[in-house]
Parts: C-alpha cells; sequence; structure tokens
C-alpha cells in the first residue's frame, strides 16, 4: 500500500524530454501522487494525452521566469510543490534562483549548484572522473582522428548558448563545423565505438543507492534520443562500484544517469545526466525503484513498494525517432553488436514495448506517425 501526502504535489513543466515526463506521468498517476503540469504551448503534445486534465497553464514562451513559478504556485493547493527535474534548462533556471523559489515553497531535488555543473558540464565531469581513476575517452588538440567527438565544455557558452556535442566523421565534417561554431567553446574527443549503457542511480538522501542499467540498441543521429534500448545487469559489473563511490564521495543526492561506453573490454565515460532520461519508461516497465526513492525522499510516498522484482530483457522503444530521422534524411544508429538485422528479428517484441502506443497517449502515436 502506498500512501500520498496530501499537502505536498509534483510541478511537471512538459514539452521537452517528453518521453521522461510522460514516464513519471504514469508513474505518479498510479501511485496517487498529486501532480501538475505546465504545457509547452498549444502544440505540446502532453494535450494530445490523458494527462491534459492536470494541465494548469500554457507558456506563452521557452523562456523561464520567476513570475511564472509564482503564478503557478497561486494555482496549485498544496503547500509545498516539488519541482520534477525534467531537463537540464529548467534545473540550470531553478537551481540559480533556488533561494527564492524555496522561500516560495517549491522544493528543489537537486544537489547544491557548483556539484551539480561539475557533474553535468562535459569538461568538469570528464576531469572528476579522470581524477578517480574512471576511463575517459583520449582527447585530441591537434591533429585530431576521425571519427572524433566536439563536446561543449561548458552547457553555457559565454553568450549563453547552449551548445550539443556534434560527431565528426572526416576533414570536411570538420571544416563544416568550425564554419558554424566557435571551436574554443567545444574541445575534441576519440569517438567511442562499441556498446552504449546508461548506468541508473538514486543517492537517497539518507545515504542509500539504488543502482540498475540498461543497454542501448538504437539511436537516433548525432546521440540524440534514444530509440531501443533493453533493461541489463551492466550495474552488477565493477564499473557501477566506481561510479557510486565517487558520487558517495561528492555527497551527491538525486536521480543521475551515466552513459558508458564498453569496448574491447575496457569501459569509458561518455557523459552523465543528473536529471530524468529519455528512456525512463524502462525504470516502470523492467521493475526498477528509482522513482519510488526519489518521491519518498520528498515525502510524496510515505512508504513504498519494497518488493519490487527487476527484469532484465525488458525492452523500451520509440518509433518516432525513427520516423524523425527519416523525415531529417539521416541514419539511426546501431550500437555494439546491434544491426538492422537483428533489428529486423526483434521488431514484433519491440513494437510490443511503444512508448506511445498505449490507452493514455494514443493520439501522440497517430501524431508522430503522420504523413
Amino acid at each position: 500500500m502506498i500512501k500520498q501526502n496530501i499537502n505536498k504535489s509534483v510541478l511537471i513543466l512538459s514539452g521537452f524530454n517528453q518521453r521522461a515526463v510522460i514516464s513519471f506521468c504514469r508513474f505518479a498517476k498510479k501511485n496517487n501522487i498529486i501532480f501538475h503540469i505546465v504545457a509547452n504551448n498549444q502544440e505540446d503534445t502532453i494535450l494530445m494525452s490523458i494527462y491534459k486534465e492536470y494541465v494548469i497553464d500554457i507558456r506563452k514562451s521557452n523562456d523561464l521566469s520567476l513570475n511564472d513559478f509564482e503564478k503557478w504556485k497561486l494555482k496549485i493547493e498544496e503547500n509545498l510543490v516539488v519541482i520534477l527535474p525534467s531537463t537540464e534548462y529548467l534545473n540550470r533556471f531553478i537551481l540559480k534562483n533556488r533561494n527564492i523559489l524555496e522561500k516560495n515553497n517549491y522544493i528543489i531535488p537537486l544537489c547544491e549548484s557548483n556539484l551539480y555543473s561539475e557533474i553535468s558540464d562535459k569538461y568538469n565531469f570528464d576531469r572528476l572522473c579522470n581524477k578517480h581513476d574512471i576511463q575517459i575517452p583520449a582527447e585530441y588538440d591537434n591533429p585530431i582522428k576521425y571519427p572524433c567527438v566536439a563536446k561543449p565544455k561548458h552547457y553555457f557558452t559565454m553568450n549563453n548558448l547552449v551548445l550539443k556535442p556534434v560527431i565528426l566523421y572526416s576533414i570536411e565534417s570538420y571544416n563544416a563545423f568550425r564554419a558554424n561554431y566557435n571551436s574554443e567553446n567545444f574541445y575534441f574527443q576519440e569517438f567511442i565505438q562499441g556498446k552504449s549503457i546508461y548506468l541508473l542511480f538514486y543517492f537517497s538522501i539518507d545515504g542509500n543507492v539504488s543502482v540498475f542499467s540498461q543497454e542501448n540498441l538504437i539511436q537516433q543521429d548525432q546521440g540524440f534520443s534514444i530509440i531501443a534500448a533493453v533493461s541489463s545487469d551492466y550495474h552488477l559489473e565493477d564499473i557501477a562500484l566506481k561510479y557510486k563511490k565517487m558520487f558517495l564521495e561528492l555527497d551527491f543526492n538525486g536521480l543521475v544517469m551515466i552513459e558508458v561506453k564498453l569496448y574491447n573490454g575496457q569501459y569509458y565515460m561518455i557523459e552523465a545526466n543528473p536529471r530524468l532520461w529519455g528512456p525512463s519508461q524502462l525504470i516502470l516497465d523492467s521493475g526498477m525503484n528509482l522513482f519510488d526513492l526519489f518521491m519518498a525522499d520528498y515525502g510524496l510516498l510515505q512508504f513504498y513498494n519494497s518488493n519490487y522484482v527487476y527484469k532484465t530483457g525488458v525492452t523500451y522503444y520509440w518509433s518516432g525517432g525513427i520516423f524523425l530521422d527519416s523525415k531529417n534524411k539521416v541514419s539511426i544508429v546501431f550500437h555494439g553488436d546491434y544491426s538492422q538485422n537483428k533489428y529486423l528479428q526483434d521488431y514484433y517484441k519491440l513494437f510490443s514495448s511503444e512508448i506511445y502506443l498505449r490507452d493514455d497517449t494514443i493520439n501522440i502515436f497517430h501524431y508522430e506517425h503522420r504523413i
């Protein structure tokens, strides 16, 4: 049995990292957790789902302001409101304005700002892992070997631009990159082949740690969203213990996903995201307790189901990612030894776990597959 705290609720900003948002809505609804949604705009797909009844406002701008949070708080009956840490942009904003938001009875379920940046900024986290004897890809100065990855040093540039990693396959793509970006905002690393694995952690306030893992099978071009994945047992390997030890030493609390690549028997750290991750539906479908621990930490679950049975081999699938890459005339990426032939063999199993092909989001599924 799970009880809810009727004096607390969760505020969810929709429209970005949408599959993670939908997954959390499913979890909250199932567990009788009170939640409120702010849609990004009139085209936000949350308005096509059953969760539209939880929408309290529709944003008129992608920019966030303290006035918006004050307005939303007035619409919420519960005294204390946990802000769901769904996107990097949101997290940076609420950390920057933490004191003001907390005075308005918002709860910020994130570590302190400097530690957050040390983990989330790719360059800083590389250095941190290196200090803790965790393998990172080779860094290039000159000459660059191809393929390689141009990674933003920090989330925001000096001009407050948000940049994404760019995979460079040749001197031609490097020259095109130089023509479009200021290369001083980036550093260059070896592109690691092999299996793509997410180590999925929750570090509780009381010091307990829960960890699971998934193997990513298919991904969108340029390292964008995961299309297909499967729950796995890589978290039982020693590599997970290294990250656990490091994060405990940092006194970190919260959700964090660490992407690693397994190549020639060696694990390489790729990046870390201290927030929700896209394939969060796998948390629910495979029996991970990460959301339970998260909500229990902040009093939204007074106690939670400790009888979870974690299942490996459970699939996650987002067919809309394939449609989107096809429209953009780019190719999806198969990781490790996964291939197009294996994908065709697994197609019906994967499709049965399609994230939007469910009663609560069937309209989103049809919307994404429109021609």
